[in-house]
């Protein structure tokens, strides 16, 4: 990859990775803890979301390592983890431990802040 193809692709994965937060913040709009353990769709739909989450910081710490030196308060490593879990022990996936991660701990929200502000600013 070309140096000036570089930037063009982190906004790229940047933007799939905010989108999908966008997307789990519009999901999650109506639910309580309750509804959304009882909601298989809503469920799948986060995880689903959750995992080109996952994808796009991955690629981008790839592209873009200092990313994290220059972000420390984001989580990456358990980010790009997360993904790891959806995808190859996708029964251990506990709903509780998603919907706390989804709405109350934070993490979305530091990694849409710090994504916008390095690459869509």
């Amino acid at each position: 990859m070309s140096s000036e193809e570089r930037p063009s692709k982190s906004r790229e994965r940047a933007r799939h990775a905010v989108e999908s937060i966008d997307a789990i913040r519009d999901y999650l709009a109506e639910h309580s803890r309750d509804s959304y353990s009882g909601d298989r769709k809503t469920q799948s739909a986060t995880e689903r979301e959750l995992l080109i989450v996952s994808e796009a910081v991955a690629r981008l710490l790839d592209l873009d390592p200092e990313l994290q030196v220059d972000f420390p308060s984001v989580p990456w490593p358990q980010i790009r983890g997360l993904g790891n879990r959806l995808r190859h022990e996708y029964e251990k996936v506990d709903v509780a431990i998603v919907w706390e991660t989804v709405s109350a701990s934070g993490d979305l929200d530091l990694l849409r802040d710090a994504l916008a502000k390095r690459y869509l600013s």
